[in-house]
């Protein structure tokens, strides 16, 4: 009897073995999100996940590659600072999200150190990005914020607020449409890789949905967009 019931546990950990392996092995530095959907395959928010991406972008194919980057404390700490700011702003939880994946493709660290300042002081002055989400001198005044810009670089509150009333105002595709590429993709939501752009912020969503963690850990959500 002691036998069989041996041979019996030594053949369903050989049928079985590489994928027990496969579900408790340490999660490598980068995994893709086709990885985390093939770990965590039903509806994310059954297994302790979100559902933030089909509240806010519903129908937005989200098909971009996404991986978990692991950039240590100072992404952490970073981290810190933005929440701290949603709650500043009292952001709600799916907006936090959006936000957040915003930024992963925004800046590699998120902070305003590292937006692009490639336009300053070339052509259109309202084409100047400021805050860690590079927006527009012009979304920020077309939403209605009146006191000085570049101040929004060092005040993450006040920046995720100009958004968040951007997403009242306008809703959340268009205001995605703006922030990408300026009053011409918020007017016609497809110039400037427009729709693209939306399409890579809800797969980093997806990614957010299927690991929260991301909210405050360690790593990052990486995606590829072409710059414009």
């Amino acid at each position: 009897m002691l036998r069989a019931v041996g041979t019996l546990m030594l053949l369903l950990l050989g049928g079985n073995g590489g994928a027990l392996a496969a579900r408790t092995c340490p999660a490598t530095t980068a995994q893709t999100v086709e990885q985390q959907d093939y770990e965590r395959p039903a509806a994310t928010a059954a297994a302790g996940g979100t559902n933030y991406r089909q509240q806010l972008l519903p129908g937005v194919t989200a098909n971009a590659r996404v991986d978990l980057k692991w950039y240590g404390w100072k992404i952490a700490k970073n981290k810190k600072v933005i929440n701290a700011a949603f709650d500043a702003c009292k952001i709600v939880p799916a907006r936090r999200a959006l936000l957040m994946s915003m930024a992963f493709l925004e800046t590699t660290l998120l902070t305003a150190d590292q937006r692009d300042g490639s336009k300053d002081g070339r052509g259109d002055p309202h084409d100047d990005n400021v805050s860690l989400w590079n927006l527009s001198l012009d979304l920020v005044m077309y939403v209605g914020y009146r006191d000085n810009p570049w101040l929004l670089n060092s005040d993450p509150a006040k920046a995720a607020c100009v958004l968040n009333t951007a997403f009242d105002k306008f809703g959340i595709q268009r205001t995605l449409h703006f922030v990408r590429g300026g009053r011409t993709a918020f007017n016609d939501g497809r110039s400037f890789g427009a729709q693209r752009f939306v399409q890579v912020i809800a797969s980093i969503m997806k990614a957010v949905d299927a690991n929260p963690s991301l909210m405050t850990d360690k790593r990052r959500a990486e995606a590829y967009l072409e710059p414009v």
